[in-house]
């Protein structure tokens, strides 16, 4: 009702010189509907832009309205075909959280028939496919390293500690598909700008240093100069930020060394996986680490296969 009151006479507006458009093909029409459909859009997008949570009756009455007695859909990324019972989706949690990066993901909270929360991101505008065939090569590595006839020497506890954190990947379309929610993990960059606010050091102090000498820093041809400036914004500061910020929150000592194994198993084996998956992209909101473990799971793979080093500028 609010939305309708708002933006209603723009749209119908638009909406009618559109359809005299399609009558007439009097191109002063069309450049009409153009005005007024760009002006509703210029008015509703920043309203979108803080949204933080929807409603899902809003979106989907369907999903809204959703029960198992009208229909049977197992949760996704749960169904086998050698599995006895599948679990069903019973309803839908009526609140939508939007997540605050880039593409703007909904997270959608399903509740299956065990009685267990299934958390998925909704992703558009992306290709989801390949992610999930970079989770079944993966999950392949992950089972040649749990196979102990060929690695019988190896102990179970380096076997979990190498094993690749692996999530539920369901396509939808070529443009939208459901991720599973890995929990209990956060951004590497959210680590590092949660260690800096409590020191009092700017996010990005080291790209800052290197403004103040050369405010036309990106504009610059790629040879010594640029790359005399780049580390000396490097040397701004220690860059010790995710080795104290693990350190600070262990339990012991013993809490301490399981974890700083645990990073280290967990980047050996994402770096060579990435190497043999020519993974590019590589910034800290793209690479999550457990909160507990302190092991790393990386997310996005739309720059693999080595596109990234056939760009203009990478």
């Amino acid at each position: 009702i609010a939305f309708a009151n708002s933006f209603l006479y723009l749209i119908e507006t638009a909406s009618n010189y559109r359809k005299l458009y399609t009558k007439t093909k009097d191109r002063n029409f069309f450049i009409n509907a153009w005005k007024f459909y760009t002006s509703a859009f210029y008015q509703i997008r920043p309203l979108v832009a803080q949204l933080n949570s929807l409603e899902i009756g809003d979106s989907s009455p369907y999903l809204s309205n959703f029960s198992l007695e009208t229909s049977k859909i197992p949760v996704p990324g749960t169904y086998s075909v050698t599995q006895e019972k599948s679990i069903y989706i019973s309803s839908f949690d009526h609140n939508v959280k939007i997540m605050d990066s880039k593409q703007r993901p909904r997270c959608l909270v399903m509740l299956g028939d065990d009685g267990l929360r299934y958390t998925f991101l909704l992703k558009a505008h992306e290709d989801t496919r390949l992610d999930e065939r970079v989770m079944q090569l993966f999950s392949f590595i992950n089972s040649c390293l749990m196979d102990k006839k060929k690695e019988p020497d190896m102990p179970d506890k380096w076997r979990n500690s190498l094993a690749i954190t692996t999530y539920k990947v369901s396509p939808l379309t070529p443009e939208v598909g459901l991720i599973g929610f890995v929990k209990n993990c956060e951004t590497i960059a959210n680590v590092v700008f949660r260690y800096r606010k409590k020191v009092g050091v700017s996010d990005r102090i080291e790209y800052e240093t290197v403004l103040k000498r050369c405010p036309k820093y990106a504009e610059l041809p790629m040879g010594q100069e640029r790359v005399s400036l780049f580390k000396e914004g490097m040397r701004s500061f220690d860059g010790d930020d995710l080795k104290k910020e693990l350190f600070t929150n262990a339990f012991d000592s013993r809490d301490w060394l399981n974890r700083r194994m645990m990073y280290s198993a967990s980047l050996a084996m994402t770096s060579m996986a990435g190497y043999v998956l020519g993974l590019g992209d590589r910034h800290l909101s793209n690479i999550m680490i457990n909160k507990r473990t302190a092991k790393l799971v990386h997310i996005d793979f739309g720059d693999s296969f080595e596109v990234a080093q056939h760009r203009s500028t990478f």
